[in-house]
């Protein structure tokens, strides 16, 4: 399944769980260095920013839930 894929779900349970699967497959592959494209940071930003202008409210609330947490999960401590 595309990581992407659940975040458009209808299903509030299937959002987060999509969310928190990305969030764990990109905060591991920072730490390992991984070069898959799905997981990559960059590309992972861009795609979650994107998902925000989706006409489907589920989709924006799947991908704002995403955003919020990669950002949290990676920020640097202040």
């Amino acid at each position: 399944m595309d990581l992407y894929e659940g975040l458009v779900s209808s299903d509030e349970k299937t959002r987060i769980a999509a969310a928190e699967q990305l969030v764990k497959r990109i905060v591991a592959a920072r730490q390992s260095g991984t070069t898959d494209r799905a997981v990559d940071f960059d590309y992972a930003l861009t795609r979650l920013v994107k998902g925000l202008s989706s006409g489907r409210e589920s989709a924006r609330l799947g991908f704002s839930i995403a955003l919020t947490e990669v950002r949290t999960t990676t920020q640097s401590p202040a």
